[in-house]
């Protein structure tokens, strides 16, 4: 039952996310990011469901050759591992927001919920190669990432960031000389609720991670969930006054974020302080990498890249410096308690650097394939449909009638 509640929870981030992607499009693409969110879920829990949870647990291709009972302990990992796969294969559409086609996301959702997510979960959270630098090469605990900084975040922002590149900017996005155009989403409220919504659903992944890992403290992982990201949105509001005169709201939205992934990797296994500084560090960060990645093209309407990929990186580093040894006794079949640089085990840091960066590589690799072969005309809706709206487009409707830019398709047709 406590799985399966924390599973619950984990959908209420899913439906956060529908509302913070909605939020940051225009209002004529509203319906088309909520549909594309809905559309990436149900594949993805379908993908996950058939084969990837089998890739993950044991490295097999197929459900039945797992779990031959569902009275099995393993069947209730089920739907919790579900809604993580789902988490990290939405992530992209924040960053493909108002061009990417539906008939893509349906190709991606399902090939990284089958074969790319769980390759990483199966190599960090099912007994894989990375879990087992630490017996093998003597690299701490091997890569540890309690609440999915890599496993999720890192993935489905590298996913994101590979298809922003192959699929390239929104129409208009930037000029002949390169200077960005701000397009800022249509409902303020709507992504600003979107993230706090994500934010109580994030208890879940830490609930329901806690019966999977041996020697942590959940209570602990609970509070340090809730002042990363605490610190984080105070010292982003801080630093945006001091840089820009006035704080941002899809700044302020992102550095709560931000600090949410930032602490998933070391919830359980640092100080309250230590997640404070983690926070602290992931505000600032986020905004520069948001400005960052524009200054180089990258357009990215909901900063996914940014919060789920740098801050993913940056919250697996986090625990290689300050895991504070002690919890996570015999974790990864490694005796002792899980210590970070700053608490004498420079190994540790190493491993999560390993970890990050072949994550890293991987991820980006293998997604970039996926686009490339997709194509630009199965990737990208036209120029007219940009233009047009995706609501009206791809789903042949809009969002607000009485204030559309443009009629639905039926409309068109009579």
């Amino acid at each position: 039952m406590w799985t399966l509640a924390a599973a619950a929870l984990l959908m209420l981030a899913l439906c956060g996310f529908a509302l913070l992607v909605s939020g940051f499009s225009r209002a004529q693409n509203v319906i088309h990011a909520m549909a594309g969110a809905m559309v990436l879920y149900c594949v993805s829990l379908l993908g996950y469901w058939s084969i990837g949870f089998a890739i993950q647990s044991h490295g097999l291709l197929f459900l039945r050759n797992v779990l031959p009972s569902p009275a099995s302990p393993e069947f209730v990992r089920l739907p919790f591992f579900a809604m993580a796969a789902a988490i990290a294969v939405a992530i992209p559409a924040g960053a493909l927001a108002e061009r990417w086609r539906l008939i893509s996301m349906l190709v991606v959702g399902a090939v990284v919920s089958m074969a790319m997510y769980p390759m990483v979960a199966r190599s960090v959270w099912g007994g894989g190669w990375l879990s087992r630098m630490g017996a093998s090469a003597g690299l701490g605990h091997g890569v540890v990432d309690f609440a999915g900084s890599g496993v999720v975040h890192l993935v489905g922002g590298l996913v994101g960031f590979s298809g922003a590149v192959v699929v390239g900017p929104r129409f208009g996005k930037f000029g002949h000389d390169g200077r960005p155009t701000a397009m800022p989403g249509h409902h303020v409220p709507m992504f600003m609720a979107g993230s706090l919504l994500i934010g109580a659903g994030w208890l879940g992944f830490v609930l329901g991670m806690g019966p999977s890992v041996a020697d942590v403290r959940l209570a602990l992982a609970a509070i340090n969930v809730a002042v990363a990201p605490a610190a984080a949105v105070v010292t982003a509001v801080g630093y945006m006054i001091w840089r820009f005169g006035t704080p941002d709201p899809s700044l302020l939205a992102n550095a709560w974020l931000a600090g949410l992934v930032s602490v998933s990797a070391g919830g359980a296994f640092v100080s309250s302080w230590a997640a404070a500084v983690i926070g602290i560090v992931s505000g600032p960060l986020v905004i520069e990498s948001v400005l960052f990645l524009e200054r180089r093209r990258l357009d990215d309407p909901a900063g996914a890249v940014s919060v789920h990929g740098v801050c993913g990186a940056w919250g697996l580093l986090a625990v290689g410096l300050l895991a504070n040894g002690e919890s996570g006794d015999g974790l990864n079949g490694v005796p002792g308690a899980v210590r970070g640089l700053f608490y004498g085990d420079a190994a540790q840091f190493v491993a999560q650097a390993i970890g990050a960066g072949v994550i890293a590589l991987f991820v980006v690799a293998a997604s970039a394939v996926l686009f490339r072969t997709l194509g630009r005309g199965v990737n990208r809706v036209a120029v007219h449909a940009e233009r047009e709206g995706l609501d009206a487009a791809e789903l042949g409707t809009t969002a607000y009638p009485d204030f559309g830019v443009a009629g639905s398709t039926h409309e068109l047709r009579r």
